[in-house]
């Protein structure tokens, strides 16, 4: 799948962060690096045709405890769990390599590519921290995410590919949504899905029901239980 960018904004002196962050994650712009970007349009690869995307958020005040959710606490009820800002270190790097050379695509060689392009921390424009699992004293779980005032958006998550049948993505959003609900955030972002495509559908996993879509085209926030794929796929063709 080849995703380029509509639109690529950088930030200014106070970077993306409080109430900028909040703003900008509410017009559908998602972090690329050290910028934020804008993508509506996708070229699926396995088919050679066009597609759209959207954005899509979780509204924390109506999240509920769910059975799946309390089944992935369950299996990963073992793990311990650690909250801080931004590190990209030795041990970090090493388990990024391990979950990059797990993917069936082509992907970023390291961390610092992926959320600074390659920059030092000083180059860092957003209010970044990270949640770090370990089994014992293994590091085997990162989850990457960027503050706002009011926002959450989840950045990157990355996993040792021994740990995958415990669904560290699902918990390491979990433990995103925990920790901003601590904070008093409204809303978590973990970005995109596309439109006829569910390979990232399971961003859903907290629930469709306590979810709302970005539609583009009509600059608003709908909730995802009403989505339809056939009518949402003539919107953004007329649209585009």
């Amino acid at each position: 799948m080849n995703i380029t960018a509509d639109r690529l904004v950088r930030s200014g002196e106070e970077g993306f962060r409080g109430r900028i962050m909040d703003v900008i994650l509410t017009k559908g712009y998602f972090r690329a690096g050290p910028w934020m970007y804008y993508c509506v349009t996708f070229e699926n690869d396995e088919i050679g045709t066009p597609g759209w995307s959207y954005k899509v958020r979780v509204r924390l005040d109506d999240l509920t405890e769910r059975p799946s959710l309390r089944k992935i606490r369950k299996a990963n009820a073992g793990f311990k769990h650690v909250i801080a800002p931004m590190r990209i270190g030795v041990a970090e790097e090493e388990l990024y390599v391990r979950y990059r050379d797990s993917l069936g695509f082509e992907h970023a060689p390291t961390i610092r590519d992926v959320l600074l392009h390659g920059c030092g921390d000083e180059g860092n424009t957003f209010d970044t921290q990270m949640v770090s699992v370990y089994d014992g004293s293994k590091l085997i779980y990162i989850g990457y995410f960027d503050l706002g005032q009011k926002t959450m958006a989840g950045t990157l998550n990355i996993f040792d590919p021994a740990y995958r049948r415990c669904s560290p993505g699902k918990y390491l959003m979990l433990l995103k949504m925990d920790h901003a609900r601590t904070l008093g955030m409204r809303f978590f972002h973990p970005g995109t899905v596309h439109i006829g495509d569910t390979k990232m559908d399971y961003k859903y996993f907290p629930g469709r029901n306590v979810m709302d879509a970005y539609l583009s085209p009509l600059d608003i926030w709908i909730p995802a239980d009403t989505l339809d794929t056939v009518a949402l796929t003539a919107m953004y063709q007329a649209a585009t």
